[in-house]
């Protein structure tokens, strides 16, 4: 029973679309067109002025750029450093998540990131930077990245350092670091050359608010979308409802902690289809441990 459906002997459901390959041409594609056009007929303003994310384009009405501003890059290091970080980063993550989760936390951290970087230009930045545009696949590369992060943060992480030192840490202690590099550079450089201040050092145009609006992006799909229980399992700790004094006999006859009587195939069978659907809806991931030991116990006992 437990492993004769197919989302049992795979760890996520069968997928008929496979988004990763998908976005992943598309972000191929859209660099070459970038550079045939810019390059070859010369069309870079042209790219600027409909592609490209900036305070002048969006008040000029074109709102579309508040996602297409992702499909150009400022040169090859730009889109190879992006292409490297989405390929480990989305090809692992796309097979933990649902395939239209996957999609929507790409234009969703493609589109907080975007607005986050004009809103904060919109408001603090002078007049003569209104036409700045930035570009880019970075803030989804940053939700892919905090996601993925808060998925699996207790893992190990191993890589040669400059191709030569060893280096292992914890997908927690990434985030921290890669959270913190661009809290860093939004305050020290970004926002302090908005506000007409020298910046502690030059970063190449880098768009630290929009990575950070990526990253929010990236936890906010996590927290109410992929893990909505521990959210309200925290704030329902903190509540405590009183009921009125003439239920009290009522509620106290039918207190009690739910348990799954094992012994019981019938309830058993009950349980496990409940789990088994929650893992074709939400995958494996969402499990909590109850129902992981649940699906443990049931399986040496329906094997009997």
């Amino acid at each position: 029973m437990l492993y004769d459906r197919p989302y049992m002997r795979n760890r996520a459901p069968v997928r008929h679309v496979d988004y990763f390959w998908w976005v992943l041409w598309v972000f191929i594609g859209a660099f070459l067109l970038q550079n045939i056009l810019g390059v070859w007929f010369r069309a870079a303003p042209f790219l600027y002025n409909w592609v490209a994310l900036s305070v002048d384009n969006v008040s000029h009405g074109k709102v579309w750029t508040i996602f297409t501003y992702s499909l150009m890059h400022g040169g090859l290091q730009h889109f190879f450093i992006n292409g490297i970080l989405f390929f480990v980063i989305g090809r692992w993550l796309s097979k933990e998540l649902e395939p239209k989760r996957f999609l929507h936390l790409i234009l969703g951290s493609i589109f907080l990131g975007g607005v986050t970087w004009l809103g904060i230009h919109a408001l603090i930045g002078p007049q003569q930077l209104y036409g700045q545009p930035v570009i880019g696949f970075s803030a989804a590369i940053a939700g892919l990245l905090v996601t993925a992060c808060l998925i699996w943060p207790h893992g190990q992480i191993s890589l040669l350092l400059f191709f030569i030192l060893p280096v292992s840490f914890n997908p927690r202690t990434l985030l921290w670091v890669v959270v913190g590099i661009d809290a860093i550079g939004f305050l020290f450089i970004e926002l302090a050359y908005l506000l007409g201040y020298q910046p502690i050092m030059q970063a190449a145009g880098i768009a630290f608010s929009a990575h950070l609006g990526g990253a929010l992006a990236g936890y906010i799909f996590y927290r109410v979308l992929q893990r909505p229980a521990p959210l309200f399992e925290s704030v329902a700790k903190k509540v405590s409802v009183e009921p009125p004094k003439w239920t009290k006999k009522r509620t106290q006859a039918s207190t009690g902690k739910f348990k799954v009587n094992l012994t019981n195939r019938k309830d058993l069978r009950k349980e496990v289809d409940r789990i088994l659907d929650k893992i074709n809806r939400e995958g494996f991931q969402s499990l909590n441990d109850e129902e992981k030991k649940v699906l443990d116990d049931a399986g040496d006992l329906l094997k009997k």
